[in-house]
């Protein structure tokens, strides 16, 4: 679904509890919605170059997450529990407006790529 000039992501989404995979990049979603984190399988969220501002602390509730890409949007900080994405490995924040990272990220253990470029 890259590439739609989607502006949100629909409530029914929860339906599609099988998903492991979801890209959403260049469109122009402004949220996330609490739906998207009920889809308890999702390994890969691509949601880079939206309209995002923020993150949700809901996102925690993503336990099997292994890649977030949120590049090219307007997200000043991450939420306090994003570190308990334990399974986290790859995190593309590039060229948004963070202006620091928090100490509990060094919590993602299992991380192994992470991308700040572009940064305040």
């Amino acid at each position: 679904m890259d590439g739609n000039q989607l502006e949100r992501i629909p409530e029914q989404i929860a339906g599609m509890s099988q998903l492991e995979q979801l890209h959403l990049s260049r469109n122009r979603i402004l949220r996330l919605p609490d739906a998207l984190f009920l889809l308890d399988r999702l390994k890969v969220l691509n949601v880079g170059k939206n309209q995002l501002s923020f993150v949700p602390d809901s996102i925690q509730w993503l336990k099997e997450l292994a890649e977030l890409g949120l590049s090219d949007n307007n997200i000043t900080s991450l939420p306090y529990r994003f570190y308990r994405l334990e399974n986290l490995q790859v995190l593309h924040l590039r060229n948004n407006s963070l202006g620091y990272l928090v100490k509990r990220i060094s919590r993602l253990k299992r991380l192994k790529y992470l991308d700040m470029s572009g940064n305040r």
